[in-house]
């Protein structure tokens, strides 16, 4: 059973003239109430209120938009099937968050064009616990600050492709960039464009893998100022794969990541052109038997400062080549490994360690064999690791003793494996429910937002003023399981801040909204 609303703002559009809105929603209107009785709803057109699916799945017929100044709430374990090329663009508000182990599913019975956030989408949209399958772009951003959190993203050109944009993305299962088909050309599982400070967090997979001639890269970075921490990139290809490729980029931060690039042909672990780069506890890693591959190529008037990486190489890499680049000199504690020339150019950085870093288990989580008898622990076979207190002395590595006089080299602390941690999991699963942000926010005459219980139970909503006094009730009564839109109207009242409450399962969550009429 299929549960929409289209609660809309009483906002005036600009995209088109009043009497065609009305034609439009009336079709939208007309197509739901005659799919109503099908297992599956077909949807087409602008879209608005809450999405929630039982029993089927909505059907996505032709090309699908969030209108500006509205809202679209998808409620977890909706599953949306695109019936062919379509897109779905955002201009206003989309909220699609599941919970774990039941995840909102976009997917299509063919190639579709994936999730677009247009330039000027309202910032708190947000995709969590979400799949993407089976989309040309998975996700893409435009001059609009979105989330994306939590996800599994399957696409076959880029996985999120970020223009003018400074999303977060964090604590994704993976974002891959996979293609047998040769059209595709090269894939990108992160794509940045433009002047924008992306959050790229504890990814535990960003792939892009390229099975015909084209080429692959890890994220690629064009004129953006990213913040690259802990996470597990991986670029391969028959023919070129680049894990980082930064082109014109300023202040990237690459730190704590685990870094492959596999070819037969040719492969680069970080490639920077044009550039300031800083990389500082990586692990960068050559895969498979190309003899044309390096590990960091700087070149082309970038600048780079490396310290406390490990770079291992395939035997007849490169570890480093700086002859058109610049590298910082406050650079080294670097370790290189297994290459047939270490360096190539005039740069050779200090305190440099050229032995094995004696992974525990190469290929998986890249551990290192330690022991330190200052905390008590032992590890047998008692080798330690020539990376083990190796680094710098001015970067503090969280994993060390305090009596430590040096951090390791490599990613730290001592479990590789980017952790799947989720910050930011919705309350249901822990607290029996969760409440959404208000949509517009601020608004000049009515606002939207929904919430969301686990199981059947009373429910209040509220508004109180910034001194906790009570305003106006919203929501009193018993509610059924999953989602609830509601729609509050502050006319009458001074222009300000207001807090809604909810109270349900004997829990309190509180937002801010600001009026301004």
């Amino acid at each position: 059973m299929f549960r929409i609303q289209s609660n809309r703002t009483h906002i005036p559009r600009q995209s088109a003239p009043p009497i065609l809105r009305l034609v439009v929603a009336g079709l939208v209107l007309l197509l739901m109430v005659q799919s109503a009785s099908a297992e599956d709803l077909r949807v087409t057109g602008a879209v608005s209120g809450v999405w929630t699916s039982s029993g089927g799945q909505i059907r996505i017929v032709g090309n699908v938009w969030v209108p500006a100044e509205d809202s679209l709430i998808i409620a977890p374990g909706t599953r949306i099937m695109f019936d062919g090329n379509f897109s779905f663009d955002v201009y206003g508000h989309l909220s699609a968050v599941g919970l774990f182990g039941n995840a909102i599913v976009f997917t299509g019975n063919s190639l579709w064009r994936g999730i677009s956030f247009r330039r000027n989408a309202d910032p708190s949209s947000q995709l969590m616990h979400c799949e993407i399958v089976n989309a040309w772009i998975g996700v893409q951003t435009e001059g609009s600050n979105i989330s994306v959190r939590n996800s599994k993203i399957d696409a076959v050109s880029i996985g999120i492709n970020s223009i003018d944009a400074s999303p977060i993305i964090e604590n994704n299962d993976w974002i891959r960039a996979i293609s047998d088909n040769a059209l595709a050309g090269s894939v990108r599982a992160i794509s940045l464009n433009g002047r924008s400070n992306p959050q790229i967090l504890n990814n535990r997979l960003i792939e892009a893998n390229s099975n015909q001639s084209g080429s692959a890269f890890g994220i690629w970075i064009g004129s953006a100022t990213p913040v690259i921490e802990g996470n597990w990139i991986d670029a391969s290809s028959f023919q070129f794969a680049v894990s980082i490729y930064a082109g014109s980029a300023e202040s990237v931060r690459l730190q704590r990541n685990i870094i492959r690039a596999k070819s037969s042909t040719m492969m680069r672990g970080v490639w920077s052109v044009y550039s300031t780069v800083t990389m500082t506890s990586n692990d960068l890693l050559l895969l498979g038997v190309s003899d044309a591959a390096v590990g960091l190529l700087n070149g082309n008037g970038s600048t780079i400062t490396m310290m406390n990486n490990i770079i291992f190489g395939n035997q007849t890499s490169v570890g480093d080549s700086t002859i058109e680049g610049r590298v910082d000199t406050s650079s080294g504690y670097n370790c290189y490994f297994n290459h047939a020339s270490n360096h190539v150019g005039n740069w050779r950085g200090a305190h440099e360690v050229y032995e094995d870093p004696l992974f525990t288990d190469f290929g998986d989580d890249y551990n290192l064999s330690y022991y330190r008898l200052t905390r008590n622990v032992r590890v047998d076979p008692p080798i330690l690791s020539p990376c083990i207190d190796a680094g710098s002395p001015d970067i503090d590595d969280p994993g060390d003793h305090p009596n430590d006089p040096c951090s390791d080299i490599g990613r730290w602390p001592v479990s590789y494996t980017p952790t799947y941690t989720a910050p930011d999991e919705p309350a249901p699963v822990a607290n029996g429910f969760v409440l959404h942000p208000a949509f517009p926010n601020p608004f000049n005459r009515t606002t939207q937002f929904s919430f969301e219980l686990a199981l059947p139970g009373p429910a209040s909503v509220a508004v109180f003023d910034l001194n906790g006094r009570y305003i106006q009730s919203l929501w009193d009564s018993p509610a059924a399981a999953g989602a609830h839109q509601v729609e509050w109207s502050a006319e009458g009242l001074p222009a300000g801040e207001y807090l809604i409450r909810l109270d349900a399962t004997g829990r309190t969550q509180t937002f801010r909204v600001v009026y301004l009429p």
